[in-house]
């Protein structure tokens, strides 16, 4: 199947940034999320942080957000101190929240302001060191 939605990631000392562009299927949302355990688990046991930028994305299909809230199920790295979300509208944080109740399970804070969402994931992980 084709996958639909882009991403890009880079490591930036211990933050992982993932930007995500354009509408995703679940096969374009599941390359990503499978790019984003690949690099939690690069850090091993060492703490870790994850930015997701979604202010280019404009929206999924349901089974991308299944995938996305199974993948927030799944995930069990103790050394993932915090995941920050950073929106272009309250309306995406919301819609986002609702369609992935299982990200309440985690360290997790939406953002409108990319600065703010840097400035709380280093505030994080000072406090897990």
């Amino acid at each position: 199947m084709l996958e639909h939605g882009a991403f890009t990631f880079q490591i930036n000392n211990n933050i992982i940034i993932f930007k995500l562009t354009g509408d995703f299927n679940e096969y374009g949302i599941k390359a990503c999320l499978e790019a984003e355990k690949k690099a939690i688990e690069s850090f091993g046991k060492q703490p870790c942080l994850l930015l997701v930028d979604c202010r280019a994305a404009t929206g999924a299909t349901p089974e991308a957000y299944q995938a996305i809230n199974d993948f927030y199920r799944d995930i069990n790295y103790a050394h993932l101190s915090a995941i920050a979300l950073v929106y272009s509208s309250d309306l995406m944080a919301r819609i986002e929240e609702r369609s992935i109740p299982l990200m309440k399970n985690h360290e997790a804070k939406a953002f409108l302001d990319w600065q703010a969402a840097i400035d709380w994931l280093t505030t994080k992980c000072s406090k897990k060191t």
